[in-house]
């Protein structure tokens, strides 16, 4: 496991919350690790503008406690976005930036729909890499 720590911490209450006391840091932990966790379960995720798949349930990821953040960026934008180990269906563009990164000592990136260019969050790389995708801008695909 990698350690990561911010500042900003929400949504303590999730039952999958790790947290190792000997550094008292907020560990990642994959949603398979969960017990309530079935893989091959989990609804595809798509994109709202175009409706291609972007990634699934299943690659939800907890990064500091949680797989759910909500975050102003420096323009005052309030963002609620979900944290996803892969997103296949992403593109990812632009320098890697530390520059106003909500994840202190993580690079970011947007992310936008291989398919249809939407917006849909961004990537970000430090000891891990996660994708924080925008909630509204994915949504649960309602067939397979």
């Amino acid at each position: 496991m990698v350690l990561i720590q911010d500042k900003f911490i929400e949504n303590r209450d999730l039952p999958s919350l790790c947290l190792d006391k000997s550094f008292s840091d907020f560990k990642i932990v994959n949603k398979h690790e969960d017990e309530s966790a079935v893989p091959g379960t989990g609804k595809k995720m798509i994109c709202r503008q175009c409706q291609s798949i972007i990634t699934s349930r299943n690659d939800l990821v907890f990064v500091l406690g949680s797989n759910i953040h909500s975050k102003i960026n420096p323009a005052g934008f309030a963002y609620q976005f979900e944290c996803y180990s892969r997103a296949p269906g992403c593109v990812v563009t632009g320098e890697p930036s530390a520059e106003y990164s909500w994840f202190s000592g993580y690079l970011w990136q947007m992310a936008f729909c291989e398919k249809c260019s939407e917006h849909l969050g961004w990537f970000f790389k430090g000891d891990t890499r996660f994708y924080g995708l925008i909630k509204g801008h994915i949504i649960e695909q309602l067939f397979e």
